[in-house]
């Protein structure tokens, strides 16, 4: 017994268990601070690829900044960025990266793209920064959106002088240009081909530039002595001598000698470019412009392409119908009424700020335009009262227009009739663009302003236009023909520089983006 308790008092072994007891306290302190040194490591470098990922995710967005503000590109075009989003009735997110544009940069992806929302007239942009795992097992994402508005084009500066006459493009006939009795012109006119003048009609305002002849019938002059106005004419070898002819006054043989002539004689009281008497016979060229169909089928708004309807922006009424059948081909069989006894709002993107519309307010008679509008078909009023327009819109037929009986449709008026003198055209400036030929038009015209009617208005015909008695123009006329009937009044409307966009011979100019905002992540 005394033994045990000697052997239990004594202390040999104590530092074996202490030292083991110290190894095992000192394992445990390594091996911690080896884990935490570890998770530290890892977090760390996590930290970092985050905020590689972030970067890359906002090198994303800066491209698809980069593409919207292209001037080449269409900012309201959903093809110009690839969907954020698979199209459908409910559009969903869609989870493959394939799907948008990507970027590969070191350390990492850039992928972005974007939805376009017509309704707010803007982008909703998103970018994903991709960074692979070092250990090569989950990839570091982060995300950024945004919200880009998109200002829409409301004018543009005009870059084709023909928009600032009437001008007629047939050539080969005696009269290419008919202006019948008892007419004033009182705009600029350019004749591709050759003029006639019938009894008692009157051209006061210049420039009158005929790449061919002239010819007055009775009555007829081209200026006057008090004030004279500038004539150009090309001439044409119309009696088989060696000359040219220039001007005609009287009947429709040119066979006397003084058919060469072109002055006072003539009743044309002309002036060169010093103020001296005289007719330029070294006319300009200024070519009609062409009308870009297949792009603004494509691109107008609304149109074929982008209707006007609760998901673009706002749709009531008995709005037009742009299309039947997804081709250019004049496809709408039913004119379109444009000043119909009930109202209509046909609209593309905000109300603040439309991309594009075409309404009527049947109980103020005002029509409401905006930028370019394209139906695949025809368009008439006809209402027989005074009407007026706000804005400035192109609109493209595929078919024709007409303007009936003693229908007016003014930018401004002065109580019964469109107020002439102080419309300007560069603030309100209709334009309508027609490419058929008969049905509610006679066969070979694609515009028609019947009698008494009223228009101020740009108006453009890949065929012909017609001016029948008493109607009034105010505004420019591109036609292949222009036949001008009796008691027709043509204003001088002034120097056009500014346009609506759309008219042709000026480029599309595209609406650009504004800088983002709305960011999250």
């Amino acid at each position: 017994m005394t033994r045990l308790i000697d052997r239990l008092r004594g202390e040999r072994g104590l530092a074996l268990v202490l030292a083991l007891g110290t190894m095992t306290a000192l394992a445990l302190t390594a091996t911690t601070v080896l884990y935490f040194s570890s998770a530290n490591s890892r977090s760390s470098e996590h930290d970092k690829r985050g905020q590689l990922a972030l970067a890359l995710a906002e090198a994303g967005l800066n491209n698809a900044m980069a593409v919207l503000n292209l001037p080449t590109n269409n900012a309201l075009k959903q093809a110009t960025l690839p969907r954020c989003t698979v199209a459908g009735s409910n559009p969903v997110q869609a989870t493959s990266l394939a799907t948008r544009n990507a970027n590969t940069y070191e350390g990492g992806t850039a992928y972005w793209c974007g939805d376009l929302d017509f309704a707010t007239s803007g982008w909703n942009v998103t970018a994903v920064g991709v960074v692979r795992n070092a250990g090569g097992t989950l990839d570091v994402k982060r995300t950024i959106s945004a919200y880009v508005p998109v200002t829409p084009v409301v004018n543009q500066s005009n870059n084709n002088p023909a928009w600032n006459y009437v001008m007629s493009t047939a050539t080969g006939a005696e009269c290419d240009m008919l202006v019948n009795e008892n007419i004033t012109f009182e705009s600029a006119l350019f004749v591709h081909g050759s003029l006639c003048l019938n009894n008692n009609a009157n051209v006061r305002v210049g420039p009158l530039i005929v790449k061919g002849t002239i010819k007055l019938d009775q009555n007829g002059t081209i200026g006057q002595s008090s004030n004279r106005i500038q004539v150009s004419a090309g001439g044409f070898n119309r009696d088989a001598d060696a000359n040219l002819e220039y001007c005609k006054e009287g009947s429709t043989n040119w066979n006397a000698a003084s058919a060469e002539a072109c002055d006072d004689g003539d009743r044309i009281y002309s002036k060169l470019a010093d103020g001296t008497a005289g007719v330029n016979t070294n006319p300009p060229t200024i070519a009609k412009p062409a009308a870009d169909w297949d792009d603004w089928y494509a691109d107008a708004m609304p149109g074929p392409v982008t209707p006007c309807n609760g998901a673009n922006g706002a749709q009531s009424g008995s709005s037009p119908t742009f299309d039947n059948d997804t081709l250019r081909n004049n496809s709408v069989a039913t004119a379109f009424n444009l000043t119909p006894a009930s109202s209509y709002t046909c609209r593309v993107g905000p109300s603040s700020n439309a991309i594009g519309e075409l309404s009527w307010n049947a109980s103020t008679r005002v029509l409401t335009v905006r930028g370019v509008v394209f139906l695949d078909g025809s368009m008439y009023a006809s209402n027989g009262l005074l009407n007026s327009y706000n804005g400035q819109g192109t609109i493209y037929l595929s078919g024709t227009f007409l303007l009936d009986n003693n229908t007016k449709l003014c930018a401004g008026n002065n109580g019964s009739n469109c107020d002439f003198a102080a419309w300007d055209p560069n603030s309100e400036l209709l334009s309508i663009i027609a490419n058929g030929s008969g049905g509610q038009v006679p066969v070979g015209y694609s515009t028609l302003i019947d009698n008494g009617a009223q228009i101020q208005a740009a108006l453009y015909a890949t065929n012909g236009v017609m001016l029948s008695n008493n109607a009034s123009t105010d505004g420019p006329i591109l036609g292949s023909t222009v036949t001008v009937n009796q008691n027709y009044t043509g204003d001088d409307f002034g120097l056009i520089i500014t346009v609506p966009p759309g008219m042709p011979g000026n480029p599309e100019v595209y609406a650009q983006p504004n800088p983002p905002r709305f960011f999250s992540g």
